[in-house]
C-alpha cells in the first residue's frame, strides 16, 4: 500500500482536509462557542447588564452617581443616506454619547469618532462609496444633510452589515432635538440586576429599566450551541474517516498477508537452514 503512488495522494488529501475541518471546528467552538462575546462584537449589537429605555435624562442625571454603577453608555440609532460625489448608500446609523466606551466594536482599520464631525463606516458602505481614510461624506436624512469626515472603517453582521457610527453631537447638527434612546449600564462585580433594579428604577422613574444580560441569552446561546453542533459534527466526521482509513488499510494488509501465505502453502514453505 505504502508504495502505491496514487493511493498515498489520496491519504495525503484526505488527511490534510481532516486536519483543516478539525481545526476550523475547535476554532470555532472555542471563538464563538464558549463564550457570547465574540458573537456581539461579530454582529455589533451593545449590551450592558442594565438595559434603560424611554426617559434617560441625558444630560440632567450622571449613572455614575448611582452606586454599583461603573459605566454607562447613551445611545440611539436610525436610517439615513449616505453621499460621496456620485455614489450614494442607505445604511442605520448608530449615534452614541462615547463610542470609546463600546464593548461590541471591530474597528478594521483608523480610529473611532471623537467630535461632532466624524463618521465610521461599515466595509460595504464604504465599498458603495469609494471613499477612504479622511473623505468627506454627506449624512441625509431627506430633509437636510451635514458633512463628516471619514476617520475609521468597521465590520459588523447588524443590519447586514449595514451600518455607520457617528456622535450624539454629530446627530443632532442635523436632528437638534434628538434624544438617546437607550442607556447602557454597567455594574460592579458581584452586583446582580436583580440587586441593581430598585436603585436604577429610582434614578429613572420614568424610564423602562431591563435585563440586558436576558435580552440577549436566547440569540446569544442559539449561535454558541450551533457553533457547538458544528464543532462536534467535524469531529465525529474525522473520526469517522480515520476509521475507515485505517479499516482499509488494516483490511488491504490482511489481504496481502493472505495471498503471501497461501503462495506459501501451494509451493511449500522454502528452508533456508
Amino acid at each position: 500500500f505504502l508504495f502505491d503512488k496514487g493511493k498515498n495522494v489520496s491519504v495525503v488529501l484526505v488527511i490534510a482536509f481532516l486536519a483543516f475541518a478539525a481545526c476550523s471546528g475547535v476554532f470555532i467552538y472555542f471563538n464563538f462557542g464558549v463564550s457570547g462575546d465574540s458573537i456581539l462584537r461579530m454582529s455589533g449589537i451593545e449590551m450592558r447588564t442594565v438595559y434603560v429605555t424611554g426617559d434617560t435624562k441625558y444630560g440632567e442625571l450622571d449613572p455614575m452617581t448611582i452606586e454599583g454603577v461603573t459605566d454607562y453608555l447613551y445611545g440611539n440609532n436610525g436610517d439615513y443616506t449616505l453621499r460621496a460625489g456620485e455614489n450614494e448608500s442607505s445604511c442605520n446609523v448608530d449615534y452614541w454619547d462615547d463610542p470609546s466606551k463600546l464593548t461590541a466594536e471591530e474597528l478594521v482599520e483608523g480610529r473611532l469618532p471623537e467630535n461632532e464631525k466624524e463618521i465610521v463606516l461599515a466595509g460595504s458602505i464604504r465599498k458603495e462609496l469609494g471613499v477612504d481614510i479622511g473623505d468627506i461624506v454627506y449624512l441625509d436624512n431627506g430633509e437636510k444633510y451635514c458633512e463628516f469626515m471619514v476617520v475609521g472603517f468597521d465590520q459588523k453582521i447588524n443590519h447586514f452589515g449595514r451600518k455607520a457610527m457617528i456622535t450624539i453631537d454629530g446627530i443632532r447638527r442635523l436632528l437638534p432635538n434628538v434624544e438617546p434612546a437607550a442607556l447602557y449600564i454597567g455594574i460592579e462585580e458581584g452586583q446582580t440586576y436583580e440587586s441593581m433594579r430598585a436603585v436604577v428604577e429610582k434614578a429613572y422613574p420614568n424610564g423602562s429599566v431591563n435585563n440586558g444580560d436576558s435580552i440577549m441569552a436566547d440569540p446569544v446561546s442559539g449561535v454558541t450551541n450551533v457553533m457547538y453542533l458544528i464543532c462536534l459534527a467535524f469531529l465525529i466526521a474525522t473520526y469517522v474517516v480515520v476509521f475507515f482509513i485505517l479499516y482499509m488499510i488494516g483490511k488491504s494488509r490482511i489481504v496481502e498477508e493472505k495471498k503471501q501465505l497461501g503462495g506459501m502453502l501451494r509451493y511449500g514453505i522454502p528452508s533456508f537452514v
